[in-house]
């Protein structure tokens, strides 16, 4: 089956890019909180999973479900989960600070300087998610396969731009 995985960072949108390409090729979307229910649903709801083992548990949970669906996988260091993965696309998305510190004020309801330290705030727990669960806070550019700019495209236009690159990519068949 096929699998998409689409990360960004905090403001830039990739989590409704990933919704929206999900149903464009009619695959299963996986974003934190139903990874987390997966989770809970195999080891138990009260189960501490250690941060060295969580890039494991999760990689365990989203392989066999990849071997049953298509999976667009919207959460944090999805790019890092597989090796050799047959007929995978890893997808980062991206904006200047400024838009997403505009997107973050129309989401919440935010002024300006509320919106900054939001997104500071939010940076910094990507920073530490990442950190605990892969050992490093950020992600290479070479650990993906396309990078889009929010700036310029809306969510509609990279979710067809997604939709083309898993077509010529093969990963619908």
């Amino acid at each position: 089956m096929g699998l998409i995985t689409v990360s960004g960072e905090p403001g830039s949108h990739h989590e409704e890019v990933a919704r929206l390409t999900a149903q464009r090729l009619h695959f299963e979307l996986v974003n934190d909180s139903r990874l987390g229910a997966m989770i809970a649903e195999e080891f138990g709801a009260d189960a501490a999973i250690p941060d060295r083992a969580w890039r494991h548990v999760a990689a365990h949970i989203l392989a066999r479900l990849a071997t049953e669906h298509h999976l667009v996988v919207a959460t944090a260091g999805a790019e890092m989960l597989f090796r050799n993965f047959p007929n995978w696309l890893r997808v980062d998305v991206v904006a200047p600070e400024a838009r997403r510190v505009g997107a973050l004020m129309i989401d919440r309801g935010l002024d300006r300087a509320a919106a900054r330290r939001s997104l500071g705030e939010l940076e910094a727990a990507l920073r530490q998610e990442r950190k605990r669960r892969f050992g490093r806070v950020t992600a290479p550019a070479t650990l993906f396969d396309i990078t889009l700019n929010s700036e310029a495209l809306d969510s509609e236009h990279m979710a067809a731009l997604l939709e083309e690159a898993a077509k010529i990519r093969g990963i619908l068949e």
